[in-house]
């Protein structure tokens, strides 16, 4: 069957293998940088639009806090208006956190933290309305109403970070699978592609094998024929082992062959019969 194939159909063929593996090639990369990119933008989102603004707002909460104790402090040492100028800072950190859950409300939200994400909420708005009424009880210099929340406050602190530890844990959990999956799509793609240049260097070897076998060598037998003939040897055997076009070129040479000695040997016989007539 191969030895009848054109030599045509074979180039056809082996350029049809070889455009196929390339489209295969470059689309199975093509698929798995996207898919490892698009992994990547989901991982880079979740701690900079999340994370990020999540763990800074809890911190300057913490820092507010911080400020509206030590305004108490100052409050005890009757220090007045250094301890305004503390809660008014305090005030503004809280305004600052404020800020930064709005950004993180704002951003889009990883898959499966919608839960997690009102859990959170729901905890700053306990921790809001403590917080608020130690401030209040601050700047009306109830000093003994403050201490009686701080309990309260204690409390309200624990549940909000552990809302937001679940929340980053969450995330650090998820980032993880996503890039143990950006790595696997990646390897994916990279033996696909090894797998395809695998095949292309076999196809490129049995091309190369198929040619030398059913062109270059008939070609080279051609060209001994070719050389006998010309030195007037029409004793040489050609066959025709295919039907391709090199098969029509040994058909050819095997006509011209036989053409050839005919023609020689009527010339034989017309010189023969000459000399006897002589």
């Amino acid at each position: 069957m191969l030895v009848n194939l054109k030599v045509r159909t074979c180039i056809i063929l082996v350029l049809l293998l070889f455009t196929g593996a390339m489209f295969v090639s470059n689309g199975v990369a093509w698929m798995g940088l996207n898919s490892s990119n698009e992994k990547l933008d989901q991982i880079n989102a979740a701690y900079t639009d999340q994370a990020v603004p999540l763990n800074r707002a809890y911190t300057v909460f913490l820092r507010a806090r911080l400020l509206l104790s030590t305004s108490l402090m100052d409050l005890q040492q009757g220090k007045t208006e250094q301890a305004a100028a503390q809660a008014k800072r305090s005030e503004g950190l809280t305004q600052d956190a404020f800020k930064m859950m709005d950004a993180f409300r704002k951003a889009p939200q990883l898959a499966g933290t919608e839960v997690l994400a009102q859990a959170v909420d729901a905890a700053l708005k306990e921790y809001d309305t403590v917080l608020k009424n130690q401030a209040r009880a601050l700047s009306n210099m109830a000093i003994q109403d403050y201490l009686n929340l701080n309990d309260a406050a204690s409390n309200v602190n624990t549940k909000f970070r552990e809302a937001v530890d679940k929340y980053l844990d969450f995330v650090d959990k998820r980032t993880d699978e996503l890039a143990a999956q950006a790595q696997a799509d990646h390897n994916i793609s990279r033996s696909v592609t090894i797998a395809l240049l695998v095949i292309a260097a076999l196809l490129a070897i049995g091309c190369w094998i198929f040619i030398s076998r059913t062109v270059l060598r008939p070609l080279h037998e051609a060209g001994d024929h070719f050389e006998k003939i010309a030195g007037g040897d029409f004793t040489g055997r050609i066959e025709v082992r295919s039907t391709n076009e090199i098969g029509l070129m040994f058909g050819a040479v095997k006509r011209m062959q036989e053409s050839l000695t005919r023609t020689v040997a009527t010339v034989r016989r017309g010189v023969d019969e000459i000399n006897v007539g002589a």
